[in-house]
């Protein structure tokens, strides 16, 4: 080992294989990813790009416990990282289910208040809780703060709970004037939280 290496300093050959694992994590070869992060100096496994895509790798191939040692980790060395806590987040949905995922995007959005997307997401954790009054006004604030978010909220397979009660049996898109004239029919309560979904922003 040289020198550069044995200080920590990103060798070009450690940066070959840190490429080499995120191209091999994209083309679905999580083993082989994980084998190139093995080949980097040990003292560059810990920086945060090489624990990036371990964290990557971790969940690829559901080691839920070592990925969400990681993602822990990121969190504590860049706490303004935004996606560091969407990934645990994500880790804890799939290690221990959705209310664990509803508590870390209840952190996150403390934490980034201004983000909406976080807001949906956690809806959809609340979904899967059985949670749907709670997914609901999570989702109208969400499309309050940023009403591009409408049409994502419907086309969201994971917030189907929200609005299906309200679909007839011939309705086949959410995207037809026929979603709208169903809207017009709802209670008073269901009426203005889709209504408030389905206008769309004016350009």
């Amino acid at each position: 080992m040289d020198r550069k290496a044995r200080l920590g300093a990103m060798t070009a050959t450690d940066q070959l294989h840190l490429n080499a694992a995120a191209g091999l994590l994209q083309i679905g070869e999580p083993l082989d990813a994980w084998q190139e992060l093995e080949m980097i100096a040990p003292l560059n496994r810990a920086k945060t790009e090489v624990l990036t895509v371990r964290l990557a790798v971790c969940r690829a191939l559901k080691d839920w416990g070592l990925a969400e040692d990681i993602a822990r980790k990121l969190i504590r060395r860049e706490p303004h990282n935004v996606m560091h806590v969407v990934a645990l987040a994500e880790v804890m949905g799939k290690r221990e289910g959705p209310v664990a995922a509803a508590a870390v995007y209840e952190f996150a959005i403390d934490r980034f208040p201004d983000f909406a997307p976080l807001r949906v997401s956690l809806a959809v954790e609340l979904v899967k809780a059985g949670q749907i009054e709670d997914a609901k006004r999570t989702v109208k604030k969400a499309c309050e703060m940023d009403p591009d978010l409408r049409l994502v909220v419907l086309d969201h397979l994971g917030l189907e709970a929200i609005w299906w009660p309200y679909q007839d049996a011939s309705f086949t898109s959410i995207f037809t004037n026929d979603l709208k004239k169903l809207v017009s029919n709802l209670s008073r309560d269901g009426g203005a939280f889709f209504g408030m979904v389905l206008q769309r922003p004016r350009r």
